[in-house]
């Protein structure tokens, strides 16, 4: 994988729970904030392996 796709989609998806967060009628709005947020999880994790990975 790569490490800069991986930061610039994790910035991508904190701005999205921005988004989400700033949503006032969404019937699945704590659904998607959860959904992203395991999303950047899970990303940051990717990104740790990658880390160890090119030392």
């Amino acid at each position: 994988m790569n490490k800069k796709l991986l930061i610039g989609i994790k910035k991508c998806l904190e701005t999205s729970l921005i988004d989400i967060n700033n949503l006032n009628d969404c019937i699945n709005k704590n659904c998607w904030y959860d959904i992203v947020e395991y999303l950047i999880k899970d990303i940051s994790q990717a990104i740790k392996i990658e880390n160890i990975k090119n030392k």
